[in-house]
């Protein structure tokens, strides 16, 4: 049986990027991701590889861009309003098609918000990787044994479709330790074609992010939309949760599925037909999973997110379009629902339907 370790998810996400070839980070010091980059402090010297604290967000991202034209597994962690500041290069990094890692955990919005956890940066994680209108791949962990696994994969699935993989993730899952196995150290990864190679004179092999870009051209647009739809086709994740005669569905994703799962156990004890839906790709979204829940039997579904406004609703209520009602538990400004607050709303929702 392996080894099984209890860590945090902010350790566990760091020692799973060591771990799958991560061989560049740098970052800049916010809560709650501060412990993310101390343990990367020390744990990437005693590996041989590279850390920077960086002077800013800017700074940080502005590295991981050079890292990985050279052809580094580059990553980097942040949180809140310091994603901000890193929107021009992410733009970059899609548009250049550039792998490469990063990890949100998500705190209080707007502009400085707060400390308290949160899942206010949906809107901003999915519908464009700053401006441009170009995507990332977005995965949302519901556990630290996830955020380990999903990190870990996230390098690999960065090569393969030369892209940016995006962790948007939140204080609890980031903070909480729960027992976890890790996947093995990888060895030996090749080195990427057409990485930029320097010299200390000036080597002459180098990338310029605007002239790698495809976007100068419609066939280059195209091949956008097609990386896109292929997502959409083969690389959509989701959790179904006692969904198998569900007439009432929760969807949740992160720490809100954390707290929902509590609830469907106790309104099915209930007698409740109760289920939940955890999409883990927020891009691609599980747009046709959630389309036919009407043809399932399902007669109603509750939007379950800790951010004020809501914002993942607006998917799910494009992915119904109208075919089942759509609820929304409320939240307010630095707080998070409780079980109680779910199964009390869940039962609301019963009654009407």
């Amino acid at each position: 049986m392996a080894k099984r370790e209890l860590m945090s998810g902010n350790v566990a996400m760091a020692e799973s990027a060591i771990r799958a070839g991560c061989n560049f980070f740098a970052s800049y010091p916010i809560t709650p991701q501060t412990t993310l980059l101390e343990y990367m402090s020390t744990r990437m010297f005693e590996v041989g590889r590279e850390f920077i604290q960086a002077e800013s967000e800017i700074g940080a991202i502005n590295m991981v861009m050079g890292a990985a034209a050279a052809g580094g597994r580059a990553f980097t962690a942040t949180a809140g309003m310091a994603v901000s500041l890193m929107m021009e290069t992410l733009s970059y990094l899609c548009a250049a098609k550039l792998p490469s890692v990063v990890v949100n955990i998500q705190r209080t919005g707007a502009g400085a918000g707060g400390i308290t956890s949160s899942q206010t940066d949906f809107h901003y994680a999915t519908k464009s990787m700053g401006h441009g209108g170009l995507h990332a791949y977005v995965l949302s962990p519901g556990d630290v044994q996830e955020a380990a696994d999903l990190v870990y994969d996230a390098f690999a699935f960065a090569e393969k479709y030369q892209c940016l993989v995006y962790i948007l993730t939140d204080a609890m899952v980031a903070q909480v330790m729960e027992p976890v196995e890790l996947k093995p150290m990888l060895e030996n990864l090749p080195v990427r074609e057409g990485s930029a190679q320097g010299s200390a004179l000036g080597g002459t092999k180098r990338i310029n992010t605007i002239n790698r870009t495809d976007l100068r051209s419609l066939e280059g647009y195209r091949s956008f939309e097609a990386m896109y739809d292929t997502w959409q086709r083969e690389e959509v994740r989701y959790e179904e949760y006692r969904m198998e005669d569900a007439e009432i569905v929760l969807v949740a994703t992160g720490m809100s599925a954390r707290i929902a799962r509590g609830a469907i156990d106790t309104l099915r004890a209930e007698g409740v037909k109760a289920g939940m839906f955890r999409p883990i790709t927020l891009y691609p979204f599980p747009t046709q999973q959630i389309r036919g829940f009407a043809q399932r039997g399902i007669k109603a579904v509750l939007d379950a997110e800790v951010a004020v406004p809501a914002q993942m609703i607006d998917d799910v209520d494009h992915a119904l379009q109208g075919s089942l009602p759509l609820y929304k538990i409320d939240c307010t400004w630095n707080t998070v629902f409780t079980t109680e607050d779910i199964e009390k709303k869940l039962r609301e929702v019963a009654q009407e339907v």
